[in-house]
């Protein structure tokens, strides 16, 4: 007999300079009076993520023994939750194969959650512009977002003090916006 028990989640960061991966810590337990020798099986739905931990493991009798499975995104990709099956299966019980006897196995399901983030990216149109008294001038911005995440909010404009100090000085500031 096998007991395998795996955290629910792990959160994996994909933004540039991040690790792109995340670390699940599972538990098997061996419940019998002799050592198991256990296979560690990990499949991945979609198999768009890398997974790499112990392929068997010894666990002593009565006894449980903590591994950690470390999974690998791409960087960049989109935001979404992915599922992870572990599956943890006797393979010699005190040192005798028992891969004929009816399965001994069990399994536990994590979910990978990929982590939005935003990349702005902002752009003026025009570098300088030379402005004369009573004179109206368009100084055009474009700005995007080069993160993974499909709901990001920019805000763009003058605010507090410099604001004030141009209308002040006589600027008279309006904006319109526009997206595509």
């Amino acid at each position: 007999d096998v007991e395998l028990d795996c955290q629910p989640e792990t959160q994996i960061e994909v933004y540039p300079g991040s690790r792109n991966g995340g670390l699940i810590t599972c538990y098997v337990t061996n419940p019998t009076a002799y050592p198991e020798e256990v296979e560690i099986d990990i499949e991945i739905d979609g198999g768009i993520l890398e997974a790499s931990g112990p392929s068997t493991l010894t666990v002593g009798p009565a006894s449980e023994l903590e591994f950690q499975i470390t999974i690998k995104a791409v960087q960049g990709m989109d935001v979404q939750s992915i599922s992870i099956e572990t599956k943890a299966t006797v393979v010699s019980a005190n040192g005798i194969d028992v891969t004929a006897l009816p399965e001994a196995s069990d399994t536990a399901d994590t979910i990978a959650v990929i982590m939005e983030y935003s990349a702005p990216t902002i752009q003026l149109t025009t570098a300088s512009v030379d402005m004369v008294s009573g004179q109206d001038y368009a100084i055009e911005v474009i700005y995007g977002n080069n993160g993974n995440g499909a709901y990001d909010t920019m805000n763009i404009g003058l605010k507090g003090q410099t604001r004030d100090r141009l209308e002040t000085a006589g600027f008279t500031i309006s904006s319109g916006v526009s997206s595509l």
